[in-house]
């Protein structure tokens, strides 16, 4: 399968260095205005070709499938674009920066029968898919209250896009949806949310944010995120059941860890995992792409993303008004 990446920055050199470890796949172009030396480098060791446009990457007959790796706002005029030229896509996350985005972009690979997956790669980290499982298998009994938070210091681009709120969405749409969308994929429908947070107090490099969900299955979760840290990325998972308790915190040795309740007056028991086995992005793009090929659904649907996207401007909405949310059955 022949690859173009659209878009040249962090995101675009983790895809392009995943692919290169995915039999049977060839990273055939990257089309950015501007392309860093970092990604220069990447391009030649893999023999890509470097276009100005992605125009230039769409027309090409050789090209099966793009990733979409650019700023938030212009994933929808990109993805239509590509999904009119017929190519197979995927995007990272988040899906789009407004709903009504999202809604055409889905609208638009349907109309055009191409595939399109979405990167919402926590769900490939060994300790949060591990976590899924479990709850999933009700190995937790009844899940009750889920704590996550996900932080690091504000991102650092040539053209501070991210400090942009109407381009990026601050650190709730592009930081906090990562567990918007796993705590959905591991609960369930959401009924309500109310979220507070910096967002909109115009503080220059600082962004932060929690919020509390409530789901239709009564399970609640605390999700907090953070762009104040002066360095380093750190994440914790915490849930809570009738039979036992899952903890994941990035910065341990062991970063998963299952207690169960005593049972008959038995001691609790805890069943450590080791560290990242294998590379997450590298995970996805494998999933994606054999999906892409004619195999097995991913694990994140467009649906999925748009519905993580839902969660992420529910809780803007929250933080600007300062009442919450709540969501049709």
């Amino acid at each position: 399968m022949r690859i173009a990446i659209i878009g040249a920055g962090t995101m675009a050199r983790v895809h392009a260095a995943a692919l290169s470890r995915i039999a049977g796949v060839t990273v055939v172009a990257i089309a950015a205005g501007e392309i860093p030396l970092a990604t220069v480098e990447i391009a030649r060791q893999l023999g890509a070709d470097l276009h100005a446009s992605a125009a230039d990457v769409l027309a090409r007959s050789d090209v099966d499938a793009v990733i979409v790796a650019t700023p938030t706002d212009t994933h929808h005029t990109l993805v239509i674009e590509a999904a009119r030229a017929g190519k197979q896509i995927i995007c990272e996350k988040p899906l789009a920066r407004t709903l009504e985005q999202g809604e055409a972009m889905l609208a638009a690979v349907a109309e055009a029968g191409v595939k399109f997956g979405v990167g919402h790669v926590v769900r490939y980290f060994p300790e949060y898919a591990a976590a899924q499982t479990m709850i999933a298998r009700g190995e937790l009994g009844t899940p009750g209250v889920a704590r996550l938070t996900r932080g690091a210091g504000f991102p650092q681009v040539a053209d501070n896009w991210y400090a942009d709120l109407q381009r990026s969405g601050g650190v709730v749409l592009d930081m906090m949806i990562h567990d918007f969308d796993w705590a959905r994929w591991a609960f369930g429908p959401v009924e309500r949310l109310h979220a507070q947070g910096l967002t909109f107090s115009g503080r220059a490099g600082k962004d932060a944010a929690m919020a509390i969900l409530r789901f239709r299955s009564g399970a609640l979760a605390y999700i907090e995120g953070s762009w104040s840290y002066p360095s380093g990325f750190r994440t914790t998972l915490e849930v809570s059941g009738s039979a036992g308790l899952i903890r994941a915190d990035n910065q341990k040795n062991s970063p998963l860890s299952f207690e169960l309740a005593p049972q008959a007056g038995a001691a609790g028991v805890a069943v450590p995992s080791g560290g990242l086995v294998e590379d997450p992005y590298l995970l996805q793009l494998r999933e994606l792409i054999g999906w892409l090929r004619g195999g097995p659904s991913p694990r994140v649907t467009g649906e999925d993303a748009l519905e993580a996207l839902r969660l992420g401007l529910a809780a803007l909405q929250s933080i600007r008004t300062g009442q919450p949310v709540t969501f049709a059955a």
